[in-house]
């Protein structure tokens, strides 16, 4: 009787979903590898965290097991969207699923989804060393593309980057260092394709990336046609990352060719980031050309966030460089909010400069 009671429970923790939690992940042989790993307590208090979603653990817990899904969510434990433009292209939800082709390779298919569990796009990366990434729509299994641009920070929804038409990139070819890491991008216009390159909004046909010592990028550099360093539309060549304890990213750096700091698209040139203890951003800066602070086209310059026990931003506010409330992208000069136990807001309410309730650009008080 204890036998069989012992196998039941092995055949039950076998197949039970098993989960971790981690700050940020990176690819590695086209699975999603987790960095900067957060206890259960710590998840609690954070604000966003990344849940890996394991199943198939061997016998006794040893191994990790086979990785299904991979959930970008709040405190709380559910999905949310990203609201950082340097993560554009990551969805809320990546289901993943792998398998042998004829040839006994490797096949990963990566399903994304928002955060209401809405399938948008497949990715299958298959290849000798995982190297061929192609889009594909999931109704019709057509080829799907980038319409966006990756060097773009105009837009932080992944669900607008792709579309069935006026699309340039269905295919990504990349090639990976000894460990399995991303070391370049490279565009294709075509599924299946490796002959004609294509570009994104902002005349990019690929990236190279230096990483730090978990894969992760420490420096971006753009590629054009002819597969060197080339500055998109905007004059920027390059990207330069930094990281904090947290597993944050604490600085970002748009370059010039020369390696010198240049203005992107919301006239800043590089953006500062500070955590609490929980590692929560809860400042950020914008400086310019000159390394001072700047206001930018839509914002005072500064950004300051306040968070309640359980990680949810309850305040935001906009400052200028003397530290004084300033007016916001959204017609308001600080933002106050309510959540509920699931972690999603239930109420604000907009202030001016002077402390008291104003309307947004929508005309909207709270």
């Amino acid at each position: 009787m204890f036998l069989f009671l012992f196998v039941l429970f092995i055949l039950w923790d076998y197949y039970r979903t098993k989960n971790e939690y981690f700050a940020d992940y990176v690819d590695r042989w086209g699975i999603p590898e987790g960095v900067v790993e957060l206890s259960a307590e710590q998840v609690k208090k954070r604000s966003t965290h990344y849940r890996f979603e394991y199943t198939h653990r061997s016998i006794l817990g040893k191994g990790k097991g086979t990785l299904k899904r991979v959930v970008f969510a709040n405190s709380a434990g559910f999905p949310i969207e990203h609201n950082f433009s340097e993560y554009v292209d990551r969805s809320s939800i990546q289901q993943i699923e792998s398998r042998k082709d004829r040839r006994g390779q490797s096949v990963i298919e990566i399903e994304y989804q928002n955060s209401k569990q809405k399938p948008l796009i497949v990715a299958y990366i298959a290849g000798d060393s995982l190297q061929y990434v192609d889009l594909k729509s999931l109704d019709k299994g057509m080829g799907i593309g980038l319409t966006s641009s990756f060097t773009s920070i105009t837009s932080n929804a992944f669900e607008s980057m792709f579309s069935n038409s006026k699309s340039e990139i269905r295919r990504y070819r990349l090639i990976r260092d000894r460990q399995g890491f991303i070391i370049r991008k490279l565009f294709k216009k075509y599924n299946g394709n490796d002959d004609i390159a294509a570009c994104d909004a902002k005349g990019i046909y690929g990236f190279d990336y230096l990483l730090d010592s978990i894969g992760r990028p420490r420096l971006v550099r753009f590629i054009g046609f002819e597969g060197f360093n080339f500055p998109n539309n905007m004059g920027i060549a390059s990207k330069k990352y930094n990281y904090d304890e947290y597993g944050n990213i604490s600085v970002i750096a748009y370059l010039d060719p020369a390696g010198n700091p240049v203005l992107n698209e919301q006239r800043w040139a590089t953006y500062t980031r500070k955590c609490d203890e929980n590692g929560n951003i809860v400042k950020g800066v914008y400086l310019g050309i000159d390394q001072k602070v700047c206001p930018l086209s839509n914002d005072g310059g500064i950004i300051g966030k306040e968070y309640d026990e359980h990680g949810n931003s309850i305040t935001e506010s906009i400052f200028d460089k003397d530290g004084q409330l300033a007016w916001g992208r959204e017609g308001v000069a600080r933002c106050v909010a309510k959540y509920n136990k699931q972690g999603r807001i239930i109420e604000t309410a907009n202030y001016g400069t002077d402390g008291n309730l104003c309307f947004n650009k929508l005309k909207n008080p709270v």
